[in-house]
């Protein structure tokens, strides 16, 4: 994958707009927009911003290939390491193909976090205190069909805040 398409890829999953990204690189849209059309390239500088903003190693950012199985070893490790605190990572490696991103699920089956596998790789030890911090505040006895509707009504009182102004 080139920069341009690893550039809008990594903004799609950030949920952030192209205004947003330039803003907290310090640039204009239009500067960034030329980055993701392929037409300008970012200066050295500023690839170290972009992965930092976007939470990634530069070498993955400029589509340096790792050892595959040196990803399988420490994704391996990540896992037994959520393992070890009471948590779930529900990732496949059978396969062969790493997914982009994964769900940890606390002690009782719950969905506490979706994570993107990079992030979890790089930053595992920050990732784990989210988690602990968001089991901590979710009570582990709730059904999944309970949260689900927790968060639906979250949604409810969003929209309704955000139509009040």
């Amino acid at each position: 994958m080139d920069l341009a398409a690893k550039l809008t890829m990594l903004r799609k999953q950030s949920g952030m707009s192209q205004y947003e990204v330039a803003q907290r690189l310090g640039i204009k849209r239009p500067r960034y927009n030329a980055w993701e059309q392929g037409i300008a390239k970012p200066r050295a500088d500023m690839i170290h911003l972009v992965a930092s903003l976007f939470d990634v190693s530069i070498d993955e950012l400029l589509g340096q290939p790792e050892d595959a199985g040196e990803i399988y070893e420490k994704l391996t490790s990540v896992v037994e390491l959520f393992q070890s605190h009471g948590f779930t990572v529900k990732l496949d490696l059978s396969s062969g193909i790493i997914p982009e991103e994964t769900v940890i699920l606390g002690t009782a089956g719950n969905t506490l976090m979706r994570v993107h596998v990079n992030k979890l790789l790089i930053h595992a030890d920050a990732v784990l205190t989210q988690v602990q911090n968001k089991a901590a505040e979710v009570e582990e006895d709730w059904t999944a069909e309970e949260l689900n509707m927790i968060e639906a009504y979250k949604k409810f009182l969003r929209s309704q805040r955000s139509q009040n102004g």
